[in-house]
């Protein structure tokens, strides 16, 4: 995350971000966080098209009374999990509210999410605990769908390692074991 001026609210500082998300961890529980941005950035030929530099200064242009837009607008999606390894095959996911970073908050209209666990995207609420449960361990990509209220899809995904010790019991055994 990035801002111009200091007082940009919305935006904490990357130490505040990580106390923030720690707080919220607990044991079989893994807390998510994103960010949806709106943001400008200059053209590529914006110098002496669409803005003035004198002296180090940028200034707005404009041609018969009409400003010259100097900005690209741009948009970025992202979520996460804190961790990259959990170590059972079944935990709790949420992404509670004070984690989630915008400045189009109206413009949301869903959340989803699929963990690779065979049910698909699940629509989630800020808070919402969503169970979820794995039959293997092994790399799971957790895929995150933004909806916006225009119809506009924005994707992002993350990978998680489930590392769990799951007993495996011999069929011959489990005949044996039966048959006395």
């Amino acid at each position: 995350m990035s801002r111009v001026n200091s007082n940009v609210t919305g935006l904490v500082s990357p130490t505040t971000f990580r106390t923030n998300w720690e707080n919220l961890r607990k044991p079989n529980k893994i807390v998510l966080s994103g960010l949806y941005y709106k943001y400008s950035e200059f053209k590529p030929n914006a110098p002496n098209n669409t803005i003035t530099i004198t002296n180090g200064k940028l200034y707005d242009k404009f041609i018969n009374v009409v400003w010259q837009n100097p900005y690209n607008e741009k948009q970025v999606f992202a979520m996460t999990s804190p961790i990259i390894k959990f170590n059972k095959l079944a935990m709790q996911v949420q992404l509670p509210s004070s984690l989630w970073y915008t400045n189009q908050a109206s413009t949301v209209q869903s959340i989803t999410i699929d963990f690779s666990d065979g049910l698909g995207y699940q629509t989630t609420t800020f808070g919402q605990i969503i169970n979820v449960n794995y039959t293997s361990p092994g790399l799971k990509e957790w895929k995150y769908k933004l909806t916006l209220t225009n119809g506009q899809v924005l994707y992002s995904h993350s990978k998680i390692f489930i590392d769990a010790n799951v007993t495996v019991v011999r069929k011959s055994f489990a005949n044996r074991f039966n048959q006395q």
